[in-house]
């Protein structure tokens, strides 16, 4: 009975000894990021370094199939190469 007491209480401290470690790194991690965020509203907006932007991406175009080669191709796309194609007898 002993025993198993004691590997009870051995495996109890283990766990709540884990939490408490983990609960410190994240109060330091926390403290860090806070202490960042209050330099950075410190500075002014002039001297931030500006913030990239995505660049916005290009409208989606329909697809037509040559009816020479039967191969697909943007709609704005120059002809093919295939001797057959229509696009050519357009361009």
């Amino acid at each position: 009975m002993f025993k198993f007491l004691l590997l009870i209480a051995v495996i109890a401290g283990a766990y709540y000894g884990y939490r408490y470690l983990n609960r410190r790194e994240a109060e330091k991690a926390a403290e860090k990021l806070r202490r960042e965020s209050q330099q950075a509203s410190g500075q002014d907006m002039a001297s931030r370094a500006p913030v990239a932007q995505k660049p916005a991406q290009p409208a989606s175009e329909d697809m037509v199939a040559c009816p020479a080669c039967g191969t697909y191709r943007p709609a704005s796309a120059p002809a093919c190469d295939t001797p057959g194609c229509s696009a050519n007898k357009a361009a």
